[in-house]
């Protein structure tokens, strides 16, 4: 037997549905920190995270190196630190595509493990819809600005939080990566990742 929803019943509703629209839209950190909207993460940030499973991997140091839209989607590049047992800690990055569905979700890219010293720069590339993704990892507190030369021209960005990200229409092949200090003198070439790491998501 089907209830029927009576006038004096649909204006508690109402108000409890603009009550809450008002703490969304008066307090957005919300929901960041309740972590969670519409069944799915709440932030691009917090949907890397679950990826992860930061806290169930035993991730430190979790960063967000850089993000930028392609296109409807938001690319993520990160990094932490992780220890396996009997070994060394040592750095990771990789990046995550995240999209907005019921919530935020997020898809994996590859895993590295940063070079060794003397090596202070690690990078990565790829591409995605015809946009070259360039990122990396900065050892070397003297580096701030990385400089990235393509086949078809040069692209500078600043480092955040030792990390940084370059995204450039149908570029070409990188020819080479370099970490500079603010006068512009190169105090690094950066190489290729020389270890995949082992995959930390489901």
């Amino acid at each position: 037997m089907r209830r029927k929803i009576l006038p004096f019943m649909i204006v508690p509703l109402v108000l409890s549905f603009l009550g809450m629209s008002m703490i969304v839209i008066a307090n957005p950190r919300w929901l960041v920190a309740q972590g969670r909207f519409l069944g799915g993460a709440a932030t691009p940030e917090i949907a890397v995270r679950d990826m992860l499973q930061v806290q169930a991997n035993g991730l430190r140091n979790f960063l967000i190196l850089g993000d930028q839209w392609v296109g409807l989607r938001r690319l993520v590049v990160f990094s932490y630190s992780v220890q396996a047992p009997g070994k060394p800690p040592h750095d990771e990055f990789g990046y995550a595509l995240t999209e907005m569905r019921q919530g935020w979700s997020a898809s994996p890219g590859p895993l590295y493990a940063v070079a060794s010293p003397p090596n202070m720069m690690s990078y990565a590339t790829t591409n995605i819809n015809n946009v070259s993704v360039i990122y990396g990892k900065v050892q070397d507190p003297r580096i701030t600005i990385v400089e990235v030369v393509f086949a078809g021209g040069i692209e500078q960005v600043s480092i955040h939080n030792n990390g940084f990200l370059v995204l450039k229409h149908n570029a070409g092949q990188v020819t080479e990566v370099r970490g500079m200090d603010p006068s512009g003198h190169i105090l690094q070439h950066a190489v290729g990742p020389e270890l995949n790491a082992p995959a930390r998501w489901p």
